[in-house]
């Protein structure tokens, strides 16, 4: 009896109870089978209900705290639903059963509701303020205007929606930590009854969620079913370019007037962008979103081989733009035919060119730097440096050439004394590593000269053709 008027006088003294030791001892007893409350489960039923209200409003973070209220409720929207975050009215409820069954079962489950409602308390606030230090952040701007524009958008897409993924994650996360805290009875206790539920989770397996989400079904286009969320809101943000005056985030990708940003402008504001975080999210815009488009590819190469980087700070975030446009060159070899890849073969000999000439420099520009070490950087998968690989994919659409029995294209021009010898050297050279090409070189140049004597005997004045070629 004098438990419960202890706890009685504790909760009429204080609107809340904001102590996170006395709400971890109570939090204990109610786990406790053999406490008082657990041992009078209807007398204290009314009283558990507001402190698993306190710990959740606890649980937020100290400058949303007072913001927002905390209701118990019988039943909410749906017959599944167990918990509910209304962001206008800046309230949220747990449904009473969930409690219910932490008072009488000793189940947990209400403390992942909480924790999950609390991620999008969170949210909301980040997207509000633009206090956004991610791309998946970023994204959840997008969604909830494609919410706000189409309702279905969000129940056609639940599971893959990135509020819902975060909220998910950040429940799971918490609850493992919830129960490491519990004494040692407890939490064997508790992790029985969460037996088959995953509470950790590995970097890539997180990130990978997100991958999984991007692709949306599309409510706006029903014929065209998953579409990347950024290419669904592309359409909406052209339309309404009001949007951006609220969210104003959304001003680093899309122009005043809705029209999306270039590589070319992303790359300058990457350049003078202090911080890092939105450096991260201007590359994953290129990268990840709808900014980069294959057919300005060359245009978009062009820019960045005559780029000149101003900050060394800029250069990772440069890099992995290269190297997003290089093996996004070799997944589009792969789709096309044998006639289309050849339109490809000038980029990959302008970027062997490029390369060599690099190499004969003594003092290189960052730039140039950049471009050499994105080059040279390997492929995860094969393993094999992303030039190689480029020069590979060059040679095995020759070879396809061959085997069909087409000869190898030729200019109108070409000199009659590399024809049709150089082409297939010209191949040859291309497809292997810089060691390699540099012996060869050497040789070449070698043969050259032991022969000099000999071609001038026979009427033909031999240039530095040889090395030109391999240049």
């Amino acid at each position: 009896m004098n438990y419960y008027g202890h706890m009685q006088s504790l909760k009429l003294s204080n609107y809340r109870i904001k102590d996170k030791k006395i709400l971890d001892f109570i939090i204990i007893q109610i786990l406790d089978p053999n406490s008082c409350i657990s041992k009078n489960p209807e007398k204290y039923q009314g009283f558990v209900e507001r402190i698993i209200e306190d710990y959740a409003s606890f649980d937020l973070p100290y400058k949303l705290q007072e913001q927002y209220c905390y209701f118990t409720r019988h039943t909410l929207s749906t017959e599944y639903t167990l918990g509910v975050h209304i962001s206008q009215e800046k309230y949220i409820m747990f449904k009473q059963s969930q409690i219910e069954s932490l008072l009488y079962s000793k189940d947990i489950d209400i403390f992942e509701t909480i924790f999950h409602e609390n991620t999008h308390a969170n949210q909301d606030f980040d997207i509000r303020s633009s206090n956004i230090n991610s791309f998946n952040k970023y994204l959840m701007i997008k969604e909830k205007i494609l919410r706000a524009e189409k309702e279905e958008y969000y129940s056609e897409n639940y599971e893959d929606i990135f509020i819902e993924i975060e909220a998910r994650q950040k429940a799971r996360e918490k609850l493992g930590q919830f129960i490491d805290r519990l004494p040692k009875n407890l939490r064997i206790q508790s992790l029985q009854r969460l037996v088959n539920r995953k509470l950790g989770f590995e970097p890539d397996e997180k990130e990978q969620e997100f991958i999984d989400g991007r692709r949306k079904i599309n409510v706006f286009n029903p014929s065209k079913p998953k579409e990347d969320v950024s290419i669904i809101f592309d359409e909406i943000i052209r339309q309404h370019p009001e949007y951006l005056k609220e969210y104003p985030m959304l001003q680093m990708e899309y122009n005043p007037d809705g029209s999306q940003k270039s590589l070319q402008d992303l790359v300058e504001t990457i350049d003078s962008e202090d911080s890092k975080p939105k450096r991260a999210i201007y590359v994953a815009l290129i990268r990840k979103g709808s900014v980069f488009k294959f057919e300005n590819f060359e245009s978009d190469l062009e820019f960045l081989l005559n780029y000149d980087i101003q900050r060394s700070a800029s250069t990772p975030a440069i890099s992995l733009i290269y190297m997003h446009m290089f093996t996004t060159l070799l997944k589009k070899m792969e789709q096309l035919s044998s006639e289309e890849r050849q339109k490809i073969y000038p980029i990959i000999d302008k970027l062997n060119e490029r390369l060599e000439a690099i190499e004969k420099k003594e003092k290189i520009t960052l730039a140039e730097k950049v471009f050499r070490k994105s080059l040279r950087r390997k492929d995860r998968e094969s393993q094999k440096p992303l030039i190689e690989l480029l020069n590979e994919a060059r040679q095995q659409s020759c070879d396809e050439k061959k085997k069909a029995g087409e000869e190898p294209s030729q200019s109108s021009d070409d000199n009659p004394s590399t024809s049709p010898a150089i082409p297939l050297m010209f191949e040859a050279f291309y497809s292997t590593t810089d060691a390699q090409r540099a012996q060869a070189k050497r040789e070449l140049i070698e043969i050259a000269r032991l022969d000099e004597h000999k071609t001038q005997e026979s009427g033909y004045i031999e240039t530095k053709e040889s090395e030109n070629l391999l240049k």
